[in-house]
């Protein structure tokens, strides 16, 4: 038996996280590398450096795959996937800033605590939920293991069943007295002497115990017809 396939709600629920995850990464990196701005260049505290075009186009980033993230964790049905992939992606997005030439000095080094802050978590919680799907398919593969050795050894029960009875089917039949040409229920009278009929009805009764311990004769039949034979004696 092959590994279950996913249904394809899970498989559309899965690409949209993945996807989303991306956006969130993309969408922090270039929020922390532009820093405090607005778009008029003045805030409640000041004067504030104006923000550089795109920067919308990366808030939109942000908060679309934050919302993407939540709906294909549940389309999958697996909100640990909220966790598991979002908060390595914003960590990921934050912690790329070391490596980018254009950033400041201080949004590096923010993007460092700030990225490692999420990226933690997020590596632990996608650890454990990678670590429990693994775990249930080991249990899942030895189930059906023990179902299919459960069914192997009832079908041989059965197969050895089967033989025995085919066996005792033929031992009753060899031995049937309805096929024995050696012994009649009701035998002859011999035309020997007194002693010869004699020997012969003790023989008879010998048959009907050897046939009897055999199972080819019930208790009852064989008190029965060795009741007639002592008769005759």
């Amino acid at each position: 038996m092959g590994i279950p396939q996913p249904s394809a709600r899970v498989v559309i629920g899965v690409a949209l996280v993945l996807f989303s995850s991306v956006l969130v990464g993309v969408g922090i990196h270039h929020l922390i590398a532009t820093g405090s701005c607005s778009s008029s260049g003045y805030s409640q505290y000041g004067p504030v450096p104006t923000c550089p075009p795109g920067t919308g186009l990366w808030i939109l980033f942000m908060a679309g795959g934050v919302i993407g993230n939540v709906i294909g964790a549940l389309v999958a049905g697996s909100p640990t996937l909220i966790f598991a992939t979002l908060f390595p992606a914003i960590g990921v997005g934050a912690f790329t800033l070391s490596f980018d030439t254009h950033a400041a000095s201080f949004a590096k080094t923010f993007g460092l605590l700030f990225g490692g802050g999420f990226l933690v978590p997020g590596v632990i919680a996608a650890g454990s939920m990678l670590g429990g799907a693994m775990r249930g398919a080991g249990r899942a593969r030895a189930t059906r293991s023990r179902t299919s050795r459960h069914a192997g050894r009832v079908r041989n029960g059965r197969s050895a069943t089967s033989r025995r009875a085919g066996r005792v089917q033929t031992a009753a039949s060899a031995t049937s007295p309805a096929s024995s040409p050696s012994w009649s229920a009701t035998p002859a009278a011999p035309a020997g002497p007194a002693a010869s009929q004699t020997s012969g009805l003790l023989d008879q009764i010998s048959r009907l115990s050897d046939l009897h311990k055999a199972g080819a004769l019930s208790n009852a039949e064989f008190e029965s017809e060795k009741a007639k034979l002592l008769n005759r004696l």
